[in-house]
C-alpha cells in the first residue's frame, strides 16, 4: 500500500491485540491509549485518515 500511495500519504501500521492479549476493559483501554500516543507521535496535527481490517472474519 505504501508503494501505491508514495508521497500522497504517510502509512503507519498498528497491530491489534488479537491473539496477543486477552480482551477486557483494561487491555482495550491500554491499547487505545497506546495507539493514540503512537499516532500523535507521527502525526501530531493536521488531517488524519484511519483505516482498518478484521483479522477475525472469515
Amino acid at each position: 500500500m505504501s508503494t501505491a500511495l508514495q508521497e500522497a500519504a504517510t502509512l503507519f501500521g498498528l497491530r491489534s491485540g488479537h491473539l496477543a492479549v486477552e480482551y477486557n476493559d483494561e487491555t482495550l483501554s491500554a491499547l487505545g491509549r497506546l495507539y493514540a500516543d503512537e499516532i500523535e507521535t507521527v502525526a501530531p496535527s493536521g488531517a488524519l485518515s484511519i483505516g482498518g481490517n478484521c483479522q477475525g472474519g472469515s
